[in-house]
Protein backbone atom coordinates (compact mmCIF):
# COMPACT_ATOMS: atom_id res chain seq x y z
CA UNK A 1 0.00 0.00 0.00
CA UNK A 2 1.12 3.54 -0.73
CA UNK A 3 1.81 5.78 2.22
CA UNK A 4 -0.19 9.01 2.49
CA UNK A 5 2.86 11.07 1.47
CA UNK A 6 3.52 8.94 -1.59
CA UNK A 7 -0.15 9.07 -2.57
CA UNK A 8 -0.22 12.86 -2.38
CA UNK A 9 3.01 13.10 -4.37
CA UNK A 10 1.52 10.83 -7.01
CA UNK A 11 -1.56 13.04 -7.30
CA UNK A 12 0.56 16.20 -7.56
CA UNK A 13 2.66 14.75 -10.37
CA UNK A 14 -0.24 13.08 -12.15
CA UNK A 15 -1.89 16.31 -13.32
CA UNK A 16 0.34 18.11 -15.80
CA UNK A 17 -0.02 21.21 -17.99
CA UNK A 18 -0.92 20.02 -21.49
CA UNK A 19 -2.36 23.18 -23.05
CA UNK A 20 -1.44 26.89 -23.15
CA UNK A 21 -4.36 29.13 -24.17
CA UNK A 22 -3.48 32.70 -25.23
CA UNK A 23 -6.20 35.37 -25.26
CA UNK A 24 -6.50 39.16 -25.15
CA UNK A 25 -6.59 42.22 -27.38
CA UNK A 26 -3.57 42.39 -29.64
CA UNK A 27 -2.69 43.02 -33.27
CA UNK A 28 1.11 42.88 -33.24
CA UNK A 29 1.90 40.11 -30.78
CA UNK A 30 1.91 36.62 -32.23
CA UNK A 31 0.21 34.04 -29.96
CA UNK A 32 2.70 31.46 -31.26
CA UNK A 33 5.53 33.55 -29.79
CA UNK A 34 3.93 33.44 -26.35
CA UNK A 35 3.14 29.74 -26.63
CA UNK A 36 6.72 29.10 -27.73
CA UNK A 37 8.14 31.00 -24.75
CA UNK A 38 6.01 28.85 -22.46
CA UNK A 39 6.81 25.56 -24.17
CA UNK A 40 8.97 24.36 -21.23
CA UNK A 41 5.90 24.69 -18.98
CA UNK A 42 4.08 21.90 -20.78
CA UNK A 43 4.44 18.67 -18.90
CA UNK A 44 5.03 20.50 -15.62
CA UNK A 45 2.84 19.55 -12.68
CA UNK A 46 -0.35 21.64 -12.57
CA UNK A 47 0.27 22.30 -8.89
CA UNK A 48 3.93 23.29 -9.27
CA UNK A 49 3.50 25.95 -11.98
CA UNK A 50 4.20 29.41 -10.55
CA UNK A 51 1.88 31.94 -12.21
CA UNK A 52 4.11 34.84 -11.12
CA UNK A 53 7.08 33.35 -12.99
CA UNK A 54 4.92 32.77 -16.06
CA UNK A 55 3.73 36.38 -15.95
CA UNK A 56 7.32 37.65 -15.90
CA UNK A 57 8.31 35.45 -18.86
CA UNK A 58 5.45 36.77 -21.00
CA UNK A 59 5.86 40.39 -19.89
CA UNK A 60 9.47 40.32 -21.13
CA UNK A 61 8.31 39.68 -24.71
CA UNK A 62 8.23 42.61 -27.21
CA UNK A 63 5.24 44.98 -26.93
CA UNK A 64 3.57 43.16 -24.04
CA UNK A 65 1.99 45.59 -21.57
CA UNK A 66 -0.18 43.70 -19.07
CA UNK A 67 -0.41 39.97 -18.43
CA UNK A 68 -2.74 37.85 -16.35
CA UNK A 69 -2.16 34.13 -15.86
CA UNK A 70 -4.56 31.51 -14.55
CA UNK A 71 -4.44 27.76 -14.16
CA UNK A 72 -7.57 26.03 -15.42
CA UNK A 73 -8.20 22.58 -14.04
CA UNK A 74 -7.06 20.05 -14.91
CA UNK A 75 -4.34 20.73 -17.52
CA UNK A 76 -4.54 24.25 -19.01
CA UNK A 77 -2.60 27.46 -18.51
CA UNK A 78 -4.53 30.55 -19.65
CA UNK A 79 -2.56 33.69 -20.52
CA UNK A 80 -4.42 36.95 -21.22
CA UNK A 81 -2.29 39.67 -22.82
CA UNK A 82 -2.75 43.39 -23.47
CA UNK A 83 -0.21 44.89 -25.82
CA UNK A 84 1.42 48.30 -25.72
CA UNK A 85 0.35 51.04 -28.13
CA UNK A 86 3.10 52.09 -30.58
CA UNK A 87 3.43 55.77 -31.48
CA UNK A 88 6.57 55.64 -33.65
CA UNK A 89 9.25 53.39 -35.07
CA UNK A 90 12.43 53.91 -33.09
CA UNK A 91 15.82 53.71 -34.81
CA UNK A 92 16.24 50.58 -36.93
CA UNK A 93 14.28 47.80 -35.22
CA UNK A 94 12.37 49.12 -32.22
CA UNK A 95 9.11 50.86 -31.36
CA UNK A 96 8.38 53.82 -29.12
CA UNK A 97 5.17 53.22 -27.18
CA UNK A 98 2.50 55.49 -25.74
CA UNK A 99 3.84 55.00 -22.21
CA UNK A 100 7.25 56.33 -23.28
CA UNK A 101 9.05 52.99 -23.28
CA UNK A 102 11.14 51.54 -26.10
CA UNK A 103 10.30 47.99 -27.10
CA UNK A 104 11.55 45.48 -29.61
CA UNK A 105 9.51 45.37 -32.80
CA UNK A 106 7.58 42.09 -33.26
CA UNK A 107 8.80 40.23 -36.33
CA UNK A 108 5.45 40.35 -38.11
CA UNK A 109 4.86 44.08 -37.57
CA UNK A 110 6.45 46.57 -39.99
CA UNK A 111 5.07 49.75 -38.43
CA UNK A 112 5.00 51.32 -41.90
CA UNK A 113 2.15 53.65 -40.94
CA UNK A 114 4.06 55.13 -38.01
CA UNK A 115 6.53 58.04 -38.08
CA UNK A 116 10.22 57.18 -37.83
CA UNK A 117 12.09 58.59 -34.80
CA UNK A 118 15.88 58.40 -34.54
CA UNK A 119 18.06 59.40 -31.62
CA UNK A 120 19.41 58.37 -28.24
CA UNK A 121 16.94 56.72 -25.81
CA UNK A 122 17.34 59.53 -23.29
CA UNK A 123 16.07 62.05 -25.88
CA UNK A 124 12.79 60.31 -26.61
CA UNK A 125 10.69 62.68 -24.50
CA UNK A 126 12.06 65.67 -26.40
CA UNK A 127 11.35 63.98 -29.72
CA UNK A 128 7.77 63.15 -28.72
CA UNK A 129 7.18 66.69 -27.45
CA UNK A 130 8.56 68.23 -30.65
CA UNK A 131 6.54 65.83 -32.80
CA UNK A 132 3.26 66.62 -31.07
CA UNK A 133 3.91 70.35 -31.15
CA UNK A 134 4.77 70.26 -34.86
CA UNK A 135 1.79 68.08 -35.77
CA UNK A 136 -0.62 70.67 -34.38
CA UNK A 137 0.80 73.15 -36.89
CA UNK A 138 1.27 70.82 -39.85
CA UNK A 139 -2.24 69.35 -39.76
CA UNK A 140 -3.59 72.80 -40.66
CA UNK A 141 -1.68 72.47 -43.94
CA UNK A 142 -2.62 68.83 -44.59
CA UNK A 143 0.92 67.74 -43.72
CA UNK A 144 2.51 65.46 -41.16
CA UNK A 145 5.95 64.39 -39.99
CA UNK A 146 7.22 61.21 -41.63
CA UNK A 147 10.55 61.10 -39.80
CA UNK A 148 12.15 63.04 -36.97
CA UNK A 149 15.83 62.80 -36.09
CA UNK A 150 17.87 64.21 -33.22
CA UNK A 151 21.56 63.87 -34.04
CA UNK A 152 24.59 63.60 -31.76
CA UNK A 153 24.52 67.34 -30.94
CA UNK A 154 20.73 67.23 -30.32
CA UNK A 155 19.90 69.10 -33.51
CA UNK A 156 16.42 68.33 -34.86
CA UNK A 157 15.61 67.54 -38.48
CA UNK A 158 12.25 66.42 -39.86
CA UNK A 159 10.98 65.03 -43.14
CA UNK A 160 7.40 65.97 -43.99
CA UNK A 161 4.79 63.95 -45.84
CA UNK A 162 5.35 66.11 -48.94
CA UNK A 163 9.04 65.15 -48.98
CA UNK A 164 10.41 68.44 -47.65
CA UNK A 165 13.25 68.32 -45.14
CA UNK A 166 13.05 70.81 -42.28
CA UNK A 167 16.16 71.68 -40.28
CA UNK A 168 15.12 73.05 -36.89
CA UNK A 169 18.47 72.97 -35.13
CA UNK A 170 18.97 72.44 -31.41
CA UNK A 171 17.15 75.38 -29.83
CA UNK A 172 14.25 77.84 -30.20
CA UNK A 173 12.05 75.07 -31.60
CA UNK A 174 8.78 76.89 -30.87
CA UNK A 175 9.90 80.11 -32.57
CA UNK A 176 11.19 78.22 -35.60
CA UNK A 177 7.95 76.29 -35.86
CA UNK A 178 6.03 79.58 -36.05
CA UNK A 179 8.41 80.69 -38.80
CA UNK A 180 7.84 77.42 -40.66
CA UNK A 181 4.07 77.88 -40.60
CA UNK A 182 4.41 81.32 -42.17
CA UNK A 183 6.55 79.82 -44.92
CA UNK A 184 4.10 76.98 -45.53
CA UNK A 185 1.37 79.50 -46.26
CA UNK A 186 3.47 80.93 -49.12
CA UNK A 187 5.23 77.81 -50.43
CA UNK A 188 2.20 75.71 -51.34
CA UNK A 189 3.00 73.28 -54.16
CA UNK A 190 6.57 74.58 -54.45
CA UNK A 191 9.29 72.06 -55.27
CA UNK A 192 11.32 72.46 -52.09
CA UNK A 193 14.19 70.18 -51.12
CA UNK A 194 14.79 71.58 -47.65
CA UNK A 195 14.10 74.54 -45.41
CA UNK A 196 16.86 75.47 -42.98
CA UNK A 197 15.48 77.42 -40.01
CA UNK A 198 18.77 77.63 -38.09
CA UNK A 199 18.97 81.39 -38.51
CA UNK A 200 18.12 84.28 -36.23
CA UNK A 201 15.09 85.51 -38.15
CA UNK A 202 15.08 84.06 -41.66
CA UNK A 203 15.47 80.72 -43.39
CA UNK A 204 17.44 79.16 -46.22
CA UNK A 205 15.44 77.30 -48.85
CA UNK A 206 16.88 74.90 -51.40
CA UNK A 207 14.70 74.25 -54.42
CA UNK A 208 14.78 70.75 -55.85
CA UNK A 209 14.90 71.85 -59.49
CA UNK A 210 17.22 74.89 -59.52
CA UNK A 211 19.33 74.34 -56.39
CA UNK A 212 18.95 78.04 -55.55
CA UNK A 213 18.89 79.43 -52.02
CA UNK A 214 16.68 82.23 -50.75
Amino acid sequence: MLSLGMALRYQVEQWKIAHVAVAGQYTMIEPELIAGALLPVRGTSFFRVNVHDIRQIVKALPMVDRVSVAKLWPDTLEVVVTEKVPVARWNSDQLLTADGSISGRPSGFSGSGLPQFSGQPEWREELVRAYRQAQKVLVRHDLSIVSLTMNSVQSLEATLSNGWQIRFGRQFFGDRLVRLEKLLAHLTDKNVQYIDLRYGKGAAIRWSETGEHS
